[in-house]
């Protein structure tokens, strides 16, 4: 079994099924409708994740489609720790095809500035993988068409890191790729709203994380909150 290295699905780092939960008003969709070519107009996600060793971290992320912010606290022994990065957006769209298959492409630049100068993480990020709708529920919480599940079958990013001190720039660049199975890693959204050319989802994530450094693999358990707004290019 492969070592896996923390995911970004959407921006986010959740590497097992992530499950979505219950939202009061639902509208429902079709194939047609969710079959487009998307760009995304905002994104909010509230997430929290603790460590083994009882370590958390809660992070805050606001996407306008053309900038946004990052806050993030680590509380470790009981001591928060806060940092806050600005970001640039290049381009955040899906492309959702009627044979259920689907790609999105994130490319954005995280900045943190400090007396003297500032770093940039630049990340660019194409997924793909499979989509479904989720039949009605027995309990009736959901209707047919009003959740759809998003299977990612492979991801790969490539990241370019900068740090500038005093006029002088210094930067780097690496990259990753991954691939899933069927429902490895899944997210499930419900429809908030679909009408016109505008698309609304919601997401309550569940799931656990791990990431390995130096030989040692540790984990995480995460929980939180996604919404996100798509409008037709």
């Amino acid at each position: 079994h492969k070592n896996k290295k923390m995911k970004r699905l959407f921006i986010l780092g959740f590497s097992a099924a992530l499950l979505a939960g219950g939202v009061s008003t639902c509208k429902k969709t079709s194939k047609g409708k969710m079959s487009n070519e998307w760009k995304v107009s905002s994104m909010t996600t509230e997430t929290t994740s603790v460590s083994a060793n009882g370590n958390k971290t809660v992070t805050s992320i606001s996407l306008d489609g053309t900038t946004g912010t990052k806050k993030s606290v680590f509380t470790v022994s009981g001591t928060d720790t806060e940092t806050n990065k600005t970001a640039a957006v290049t381009e955040m769209t899906y492309t959702i095809e009627k044979d259920g298959t689907w790609k999105s492409v994130n490319d954005v630049t995280w900045t943190t500035t400090f007396t003297g100068g500032s770093s940039s993480d630049a990340t660019k990020t194409t997924t793909s993988g499979t989509w479904s709708f989720l039949s009605k529920n027995k309990s009736g919480d959901f209707k047919k068409n009003e959740r759809v599940v998003f299977n990612t079958l492979s991801e790969a990013a490539t990241t370019v890191s900068s740090t500038t001190i005093g006029g002088s720039t210094s930067s780097a660049e690496s990259s990753e790729s991954d691939t899933y199975a069927e429902g490895e890693s899944a997210i499930t959204y419900v429809v908030v709203e679909s009408k016109g050319k505008e698309l609304q989802l919601k997401a309550d994530m569940k799931g656990t994380s791990s990431s390995t450094s130096g030989g040692t693999t540790s984990s995480s358990s995460n929980e939180g909150t996604q919404s996100m707004t798509l409008v037709q290019k």
